[in-house]
């Protein structure tokens, strides 16, 4: 009768016909797999692992008119020369970068759930610029922001907000907000439920119609530290209208 070697790593086994190697594979690979099961457990919970953290780690994005204008726009030479190009390729928990420079908010510059965009130099010298005929930011999530910029020239209607429109909440900071202009119950920012605007200045505002010219919180929204003066409204307050629990911090 023949007889068959079969190696399998540290296991050596005689075999004496066809049929036979074929269950003493069967076991030895069910052994082996038992054998080896919590390792490769691990390695999957590993790979795995590291998926998910490649997947949620927080990406910069970078804008400068002087960038090449090449997705994904990770570095000053690669930069988006526009900032809603920068955030269309951004994942919850990116932020953007924007270096000094007039940028048109044509269309509206529409920031998401956990998309931060931020100026290097500050609301001097970087500005987003509605042309007087959209609204220039808005606020889509609670855990949106934006920082660091004059925001101008916005124009809204119908209870939105000409320079800010953060109806859903978010976060304005250390910005400029000066001569937008709105009508019927609208405000140059507005905020809703968990929105903020902080360490800003807002002034030169118009809202006819309704509305405020200035701030307009329309629920359980936050002003603090923020400097606030010179706008107008034909109907509520000039510059900032509460209502719903909203309220005025330092």
């Amino acid at each position: 009768m023949c007889k068959n070697t079969l190696r399998f790593s540290r296991f050596e086994v005689v075999a004496s016909s066809g049929v036979e190697r074929v269950e003493i594979i069967r076991k030895l690979h069910s052994n082996l797999f038992g054998q080896y099961e919590g390792l490769l457990n691990k390695s999957l919970y590993i790979v795995l692992w590291l998926i998910v953290v490649c997947h949620v780690q927080a990406t910069t994005r970078f804008v400068s008119p002087d960038g090449s204008h090449l997705a994904p726009y990770t570095n000053w030479a690669t930069a988006a020369t526009n900032i809603q190009r920068a955030i269309v390729v951004s994942l919850p928990g990116d932020s953007v970068l924007v270096t000094n420079g007039i940028y048109k908010a044509i269309p509206t510059l529409a920031i998401p759930s956990g998309i931060s965009i931020a100026s290097v130099n500050g609301p001097i010298v970087t500005t987003i610029d509605g042309m007087q005929s959209n609204i220039c930011v808005s606020l889509l999530d609670s855990s949106a922001e934006i920082s660091g910029f004059t925001i101008t020239r916005g124009f809204a209607d119908f209870a939105d907000g000409a320079a800010v429109a953060g109806q859903n909440g978010g976060t304005v900071s250390n910005c400029i907000v000066v001569a937008n202009i709105a009508s019927n119950g609208s405000g140059a920012v507005i905020l809703g439920p968990n929105g903020r605007i902080v360490n800003s200045t807002v002034y030169r505002n118009t809202v006819t119609n309704g509305g405020a010219g200035g701030i307009y919180c329309i629920s359980d929204a936050y002003v603090i530290n923020c400097t606030v003066y010179s706008n107008v409204s034909d109907a509520n307050g000039g510059g900032i209208t509460l209502a719903d629990h909203s309220k005025v911090i330092g």
